[in-house]
């Protein structure tokens, strides 16, 4: 999994904090990340906003969030299949 998109996937939890920090204010009503990839800000922006709208083009990549799926504050997007 990775790189045939360019992907880059963050793993520094620090990092991780400070982008969720900028991204979203504590209590936010909704987030929307592009690129959500493995869902590791996916979990820091849970921490800041009530729902995340994760959008995610690899459908590799979409399977493999697939535990995230059934967390009701996360609504996993992808690219239709036309």
């Amino acid at each position: 999994m990775g790189r045939r998109l360019g992907q880059h996937f963050l793993a520094r939890q620090s990092i991780l904090n400070r982008i969720a920090a900028a991204a979203c204010d504590e209590d936010d009503p909704v987030a929307i990340e592009i690129g959500a990839g493995k869902g590791a800000l996916t979990e820091c922006l849970l921490s800041r906003a009530r729902k995340v709208v994760a959008i995610e083009i690899d459908p590799t990549i979409c399977a493999g969030n697939f535990a995230m799926l059934w967390m009701p504050a996360v609504w996993w997007c992808r690219k239709p299949t036309y």
